[in-house]
């Protein structure tokens, strides 16, 4: 690369440094403002953050890592895991290329980690809902119930895991009933054992 075309590219670094404290700063001023100010005052950061933005992209220069879920592209990403190329990743940081006559330049890889997958994300939130409703209670578990003040032994535990639908039915002195009363923490019950 000649003495020019390094300038070049130094100039253009310390552009998109400028860009990123000023997008920085728009976000800041946002968070401040936007409490106090009228819609029209609020909207004067992102205006003028649109006008540089412009700017930047009519130079040559091309964001990388906007938008949504993309491939993992080494070439182009830098990851905090180990990724296979095409894993889903989502941007941390956005990354700059320079679309120059001579064929594109990375100028700052976009910093990428692994996508949130939205299944696992259902089946944590599924998981947690279960430790709420179920608190320690297992099949074949006996428990003391705070409220009524009696023993009973869990005898079936049924789960809709695509609904998160439940319902748990018990066994005590009175007889076998099916509820689905969460298990109240802090309200007297307790273990009395756990199934092996």
């Amino acid at each position: 690369m000649n003495d020019i075309a390094a300038g070049g590219i130094q100039a253009i670094e310390a552009l998109l440094a400028f860009f990123d404290a000023f997008q920085k700063s728009a976000g800041d001023f946002e968070d401040e403002q936007m409490s106090r100010a009228s819609d029209e005052q609020a909207m004067v950061p992102d205006e003028t953050f649109a006008l540089v933005k412009d700017f930047i992209i009519k130079q040559g220069l091309e964001p990388i890592g906007e938008g949504d879920t993309m491939e993992f592209d080494p070439a182009i990403h830098d990851a905090t895991d180990a990724l296979a190329p095409g894993a889903p990743v989502e941007t941390i940081a956005q990354g700059w290329r320079w679309r120059a006559p001579d064929g594109d330049i990375v100028l700052r890889k976009a910093s990428v980690r692994r996508a949130k997958d939205p299944s696992r994300a259902f089946e944590a939130e599924l998981e947690a809902s279960r430790e709420y409703r179920l608190g320690p209670q297992r099949v074949g578990g006996r428990y003391r119930c705070g409220y009524w003040g009696m023993e009973y032994t869990v005898i079936a535990i049924n789960e809709d895991p695509s609904t998160g639908c439940w319902s748990i039915t018990v066994q005590d002195d009175v007889g076998t009933r099916t509820h689905c009363t969460p298990w109240a923490y802090g309200r007297g019950n307790r273990v009395i054992s756990q199934p092996e």
